[in-house]
């Protein structure tokens, strides 16, 4: 479920932030977010700190700080606005480091960018695929 609560800005000074969920063939769900201060753009390549709430196929859950870096490819909307088409997502206290790539460039509407994606990467040291969603307000 996708659901944000608290103050996201104004129309005025709006907050930009990035989200990757993933689906993993190890179990494991994971829902990583980042928001940006006020006049921060985000950058090609630039690691960002990021959290994210990790769950696995029992229900435990965790909620842990992570790291994102926009990479890659980007697409730039009608409306003059580009987005990222890939992220890597690295989260330490799991040993994990994945690839979040879009798979269609053109799934941006009403100003976010919110594209079905894969994901592939190792976690726990081991490799991992699975089904992600990339959702970017920029």
């Amino acid at each position: 479920m996708d659901h944000e609560y608290g103050a996201f800005g104004t129309a005025a000074n709006p907050v930009k932030w990035f989200l990757q969920d993933m689906q993993l063939d190890n179990g494991f769900c994971v829902s990583n977010y980042a928001t940006l201060a006020q006049g921060q753009s985000p950058k090609l390549d630039v690691r960002t700190a990021s959290h994210c709430t990790v769950q696995n196929a029992e229900g435990d859950t965790w909620f842990v700080d992570s790291f994102v870096t926009p990479i890659g490819n980007t697409w730039t909307s009608e409306a003059g606005v580009t987005y990222f088409l890939q992220f890597r997502v690295e989260i330490p206290v799991f040993n994990a480091s994945m690839i979040v790539t879009s798979l269609v460039p053109n799934q941006a509407f009403n100003g976010v960018y919110e594209g079905v994606a894969d994901a592939r990467g190792t976690f726990d040291f081991r490799d991992v695929t699975g089904t992600a969603w990339n959702e970017q307000a920029l």
